[in-house]
């Protein structure tokens, strides 16, 4: 079975987007990899979608991770730095709902974790949910004169964290960031 490509499914650049998925060929016993159009995979994701319990209530959401006072999107931050989870929901059906946020630290354990709850009035209106983590939670003439981990400044926050969302007990997003 020969790759397919379609040439009216050109990315950002004039580069080919290729999506590939595994097939097997019982005649020949041998796998190839076959490329999908995306819209069978937009197909496959709506029947995933209204499937999963739950995963139906969320028709739009979008998820960034940024810094301080910044709301650019960044996935590299320094200790100093103030990271915000931003949790954007559009189309939520009215009704109460608790949101809340994991933040692992780079062994993998976890660091931090935040709950907020919220009432949702309509589903034409868009909610905008924040979680927060700060590294740095003494004064600067505190960390001036200790480098202990009660002033919050010392090398365990280096490497890769990660933060988990989670809407009414379901995780709904998921980012790996970097401390450096």
């Amino acid at each position: 079975m020969p790759y397919l490509r379609d040439p009216k499914n050109v990315g950002f650049g004039g580069m080919q987007h290729e999506t590939r998925d595994q097939a097997f060929d019982p005649a020949c016993g041998s796998s190839e990899m076959v490329f999908m159009k995306p819209t069978k995979i937009l197909l496959i994701l709506a029947i995933l979608v209204s499937a999963h319990p739950g995963w139906g209530k969320l028709q739009s959401f979008h998820f960034y991770l940024y810094k301080n006072e910044d709301p650019a999107p960044a996935i590299r931050f320094s200790p100093t730095d103030r990271i915000v989870a931003c949790l954007i929901l559009k189309d939520l059906p009215s009704g109460r709902y608790t949101f809340h946020a994991d933040w692992y630290n780079a062994a993998g354990k976890l660091q931090e974790s935040s709950r907020h709850q919220f009432e949702q009035r309509s589903k034409r209106d868009e909610k905008k949910i924040e979680s927060r983590l700060e590294f740095i939670k003494a004064s600067l003439l505190r960390r001036i004169f200790s480098a202990s981990e009660s002033t919050g400044y010392h090398m365990k926050f280096y490497g890769n964290w990660e933060v988990r969302l989670f809407l009414n007990g379901e995780e709904i997003g998921r980012s790996v960031f970097e401390i450096k």
